[in-house]
């Protein structure tokens, strides 16, 4: 019974959160019909991040879901096998440093939610000016009443926008412990077996392969996540750039370009965190071929040589990490391919 009530207000929650940012959504769009020539780059850009803030909630309806989502299950083969296994190779799981880790996102996020709907707040009280307070209600008018309302809409539209990404960050931060711990656990088999193959290899090939296995299923949700955060957010920093340095002068000549460049800033930091953990995902799942390419096959058993040959092919085959819509893995060579569409676009655009 007290369950079903939660879930009942759950529900209602989740349907005032989607009013909300349809409500919201409809605003912005509708104000491109009041504003002026040297304010539609900002509408465009504030309408384009409600518009990301709109799809990460919906894709966070689906990732929940029991039936179409995949973490209930990822967690519960975490909590029931993979910890488990864990635990009886004595392999020592890092909380400690993931807590802190853990305890310094949620600080984060709270600041940015809180900063960003301040500033909103700032703004509607006219302490930036009247025109900057019109914009935030147009078209409606400026009353106590609307400036209610658009500041609880961007509460939860920033709210909509971070928390995945924040997630999605934690995740990848949480695998990447196991994976540490897991990779300082098989080269100190190995260092003690005097780099010979460990008795147990056929036990630490297999939690290797469930480790792989849990990353393959929370990529099943968070692919259409990276998508959608890598689009919205290398597609803004791309035209903030633009905006920045070919802008008309209205707006690069008065105080709105500090606004300019503090987007510009986010979108960078928020490409730049979530490509750098999973990037260390991929390369900590691939770290044990340097230990097993150290390995000394003398003298070694058939049985032990068909494990050590499926370990190495798990290594070498399929990239293991999260993708882009199952496009693209996050890798290293694609935060160089990311920095490098940025620097030429920056050049050919102060060159022009």
């Amino acid at each position: 019974m007290q369950n079903q009530k939660k879930e009942r207000l759950y529900r209602c929650y989740r349907v005032f959160v989607l009013l909300v940012l349809c409500l919201y959504l409809a605003h912005t769009i509708a104000g491109f019909f009041y504003t002026d020539q040297s304010s539609m780059y900002k509408r465009g850009i504030i309408s384009s991040w409600i518009v990301g803030a709109f799809i990460n909630f919906l894709l966070c309806q689906k990732s929940g879901s029991l039936k179409y989502g995949h973490q209930d299950k990822v967690f519960q083969f975490f909590n029931e096998n993979l910890m488990v296994d864990m635990k009886q190779k004595g392999i020592p799981f890092g909380s400690k440093k993931f807590k802190k880790q853990q305890q310094f996102l949620c600080i984060l996020v709270c600041c940015l939610v809180l900063g960003n709907t301040g500033y909103h707040v700032c703004v509607l009280t006219g302490l930036f000016g009247q025109d900057a307070e019109l914009f935030e209600t147009t078209p409606f008018p400026s009353n106590v009443f609307t400036k209610i309302l658009s500041t609880v809409a961007k509460f939860y539209a920033t709210l909509a926008y971070m928390t995945p990404l924040f997630y999605i960050i934690t995740v990848s931060l949480l695998m990447k412990t196991i994976l540490d711990d897991f990779n300082k656990f098989f080269t100190n088999q190995t260092c003690q077996e005097s780099c010979k193959i460990p008795e147990d290899i056929h036990s630490i090939r297999l939690l290797y392969t469930k480790i792989c296995k849990a990353i393959s299923d929370l990529d099943k949700d968070f692919s259409y996540f990276n998508g959608n955060i890598f689009f919205w957010n290398i597609g803004l920093a791309l035209f903030i750039l633009y905006v920045i340095l070919k802008g008309p002068s209205a707006v690069t000549e008065s105080f709105e370009v500090v606004i300019y460049a503090y987007w510009l800033l986010m979108t960078f930091g928020f490409l730049a965190a979530l490509s750098v953990v999973e990037a260390m995902v991929n390369s900590m799942a691939h770290a044990p071929l340097d230990t097993i390419y150290y390995i000394n096959v003398q003298d070694i058993t058939v049985e032990k040589l068909a494990q050590l040959n499926l370990f190495l092919s798990k290594l070498t085959g399929t990239q293991v990490g999260f993708t882009t819509c199952g496009l693209l893995t996050i890798t290293k060579e694609f935060i160089l391919t990311i920095a490098g569409v940025f620097l030429t676009y920056f050049a050919v655009l102060y060159t022009l």
